[in-house]
């Protein structure tokens, strides 16, 4: 049982939110604004607060913000109808637990309260622990492992061996690269190089069980030292593999295509845009991203939208800071350099280099790369123009790639929905595409166009306007709310 406080201006909202958690046996409290949620909090001091991001006298984010900063220990799930990627976001940089929409499914919301009274009831537990004895206990509730100088394992404790499923004392003799997951030994090759530079080395990476599992840890990498010389290396890990699962589950929420790490995807378009676009619904959930593309950096830049600076790779014979010839052999380099769990690379113009290189050569390159982004978890996106491949060819790419779909199905064909995406994103930017514009951007006739456009048209997603001889293209308000 905890004490939940509920803050929505709605009470309805509020009334049927008490009336479930109360049959869980909770203590509830509730507020219909945000300053009377400061007042209770203060007088009740709640384990986890459900908040409501919209409210008239201040929002749920103002709320969180002054919430965090004076308690804390107080766990929130933000709760709204006007949910977007964006806001997920910031409320989980100020300090909330999880982020869930309206209209809610209750047994999201009872799992979402459960994974955090059961991560507050865990953390309890160990931080009694670590009053009864902070720094050894702290050492038992790890693994540890000690390091020669060859990276030969020499002792593991008991919960080292136990985490990674080894008998007792069937760790020493083995290396750190039976532990690593291949797309992480790069990863722990530098807290190596830092440990023995005698500096500690922490990091996220994912260590092997003995029966061929994958568990995340955080690791901690601090050089041994005897008579004051280095003797070795001890490696501390935690599991977080609860974290992690939490983490993934928050990504997957947030993208909009559906993604899965270790897979090679392929995006059949005549320009890089929709490929950008599934790119940049990676990098807004936090993955690590790289372009390689015949089209030059600056154009890949202003088509672009992400936040964060991306290294873009140009495909070319000009002497270029940032550039590679073509030449398979270098790009694979390149990619392999790169490739790791939680990144993405994005690989554009396949037919460039099919022209220039010849389909088998570039198939067997594919084949390589299926191979090695399933072994490092990372993710290919590849963005092809299938009118410049054979049936025959582009069958066969498709057999060694995956197709990107929608996580969440819009009910309405996919074509359709295409083309309205298009016509909403040429909309963001002030313009107004013409049929004519339609029918190039998806290489059909003009008379396909039509009949598709007159098809949203009459379910009220898109209308027209002439001008001139042409009509112009504008998403109504029934069709975005689609995005």
């Amino acid at each position: 049982m905890a004490k939940i406080l509920i803050v929505d201006d709605e009470e309805s909202f509020r009334i049927v939110v008490r009336m479930l958690l109360e049959k869980e046996k909770h203590d509830i409290l509730d507020a219909a604004s945000g300053m009377e949620a400061l007042e209770v909090i203060e007088e009740e001091k709640p384990e986890l607060v459900l908040l409501d991001v919209m409210m008239p006298d201040m929002t749920g984010m103002q709320v969180l913000e002054k919430l965090k900063k004076t308690h804390p220990e107080i766990d929130v799930i933000m709760i709204t109808a006007y949910g977007s990627l964006e806001r997920a976001v910031e409320a989980l940089r100020l300090g909330a637990y999880d982020f869930i929409q309206k209209p809610m499914d209750n047994e999201e919301l009872l799992a979402s309260i459960n994974r955090c009274l059961e991560r507050r009831r865990l953390d309890e537990e160990l931080r009694r622990l670590r009053e009864l004895n902070e720094r050894i206990v702290q050492k038992m509730s790890e693994g540890i492992v000690i390091l020669d100088r060859d990276g030969s394992i020499t002792f593991a404790n008991p919960k080292a061996e136990e985490l990674l499923g080894y008998p007792r004392n069937g760790l020493p003799g083995k290396t750190w690269r039976d532990l690593v997951s291949p797309g992480d030994e790069k990863r722990f090759q530098e807290g190596l190089k830092a440990g023995r530079k005698g500096r500690e080395g922490k990091f996220e990476c994912v260590f092997l069980t003995r029966g061929g599992g994958e568990l995340p840890v955080i690791a901690s990498i601090t050089p041994l030292t005897e008579g004051g010389k280095r003797n070795g290396l001890l490696c501390s890990f935690l599991d977080i593999s609860d974290r992690k699962r939490a983490e993934d589950e928050m990504r997957r929420k947030m993208l909009k295509y559906r993604l899965e790490e270790g897979n090679i995807y392929l995006v059949k378009a005549r320009d890089v845009d929709k490929a950008l676009e599934v790119f940049a619904d990676l990098l807004n959930v936090g993955y690590e991203g790289m372009v390689i593309s015949r089209n030059h950096p600056r154009e890949i830049k202003e088509r672009m939208e992400a936040e964060e600076e991306v290294p873009v790779v140009w495909i070319t014979e000009e002497e270029y800071g940032n550039a590679l010839p073509p030449q398979l052999i270098l790009i694979e380099k390149e990619i392999r350099d790169f490739a790791a769990r939680n990144r993405v690379v994005l690989l554009d113009r396949l037919d460039y280099l099919v022209t220039r290189l010849g389909f088998e050569n570039v198939l067997k390159l594919v084949q390589k790369l299926n191979e090695l982004f399933y072994i490092r978890r990372g993710i290919l996106i590849l963005s092809v123009d299938p009118s410049t491949l054979t049936e025959q060819q582009l069958s066969l790419l498709e057999k060694e790639t995956k197709e990107v779909e929608l996580r969440i199905k819009p009910g309405i064909p996919e074509e359709l929905y295409e083309i309205l995406e298009y016509v909403y994103e040429e909309n963001k930017r002030g313009r107004k595409p013409y049929h004519r514009d339609v029918a190039e951007k998806f290489g059909v006739t003009k008379v396909t166009a039509v009949k598709r456009l007159k098809t949203l048209k009459s379910m009220g997603l898109l209308r027209d306007e002439k001008k001139g001889r042409y009509k112009a293209l504008e998403v109504t308000d029934h069709g975005r709310a689609f995005f």
